[in-house]
């Protein structure tokens, strides 16, 4: 415990909290005599459903990627692979083309 204090009041932290706190009390009020407009409610409403929205976008996009980093099976390494085989099965046949004329 005599080490948690140590390095907690070596880094600051308990001075820039309380300091940040007290600041906070005093600048709240004690009483606010405002008024929400409804509209309030649907700025947040709006808000909200486009943070879930551009979420849903972002894995949309993203989904390949995303399914291929958390699947056990690394199939991507042996399309890849293919696709090598293929290339060069394709320009070997271009060159043979390129011979017979």
């Amino acid at each position: 415990m005599k080490n948690l204090m140590k390095q907690i009041t070596k880094n600051g932290r308990i001075f820039w909290v309380t300091y940040f706190t007290f600041f906070l009390i005093l600048a709240m009020p004690t009483h606010a005599w405002a008024y929400v407009d409804p509209a309030t409610l649907t700025y947040v409403v709006q808000i909200i459903a486009g943070v879930f929205i551009a979420g849903g976008v972002a894995v949309g996009v993203y989904w390949r990627k995303i399914k291929k980093f958390f699947s056990k099976d690394k199939t991507s390494v042996k399309k890849h692979e293919s696709t090598e085989q293929e290339r060069n099965a394709a320009a070997a046949a271009a060159e043979e083309f390129n011979e017979d004329k």
